[in-house]
């Protein structure tokens, strides 16, 4: 799942400008990134309240969170893949 992550990541960069005197990324907000995290945010308290109140089903809970834990780690290190690359090539299209 992570891995598949990493690969939507990846291929789903999003626009940014760079600041070539400093070096500095430049990206506007999104209602995506907002939602995003929003739902993100969401599933992992849900995970945590199911682990605090239901003990039957904490074990299924925990493993649940770490399997959403794992997707948006793949998600943001293919985003962050995509970013760098995206980012050389307008460093050396300057150059």
């Amino acid at each position: 799942m992570t891995a598949a992550l990493v690969f939507l990541g990846v291929l789903t960069p999003r626009p940014f400008d760079v600041d070539h005197t400093t070096g500095e990324i430049i990206r506007p907000g999104s209602a995506f990134a907002l939602i995003r995290n929003l739902v993100v945010f969401s599933l992992q308290y849900a995970v945590g309240v199911i682990s605090a109140i239901d003990a039957a089903d904490r074990a299924l809970a925990i493993i649940v969170g770490r399997a959403v834990s794992g997707a948006i780690a793949g998600y943001f290190i293919g985003s962050a893949i995509a970013l760098l690359v995206a980012y050389r090539r307008k460093r050396a299209a300057i150059a």
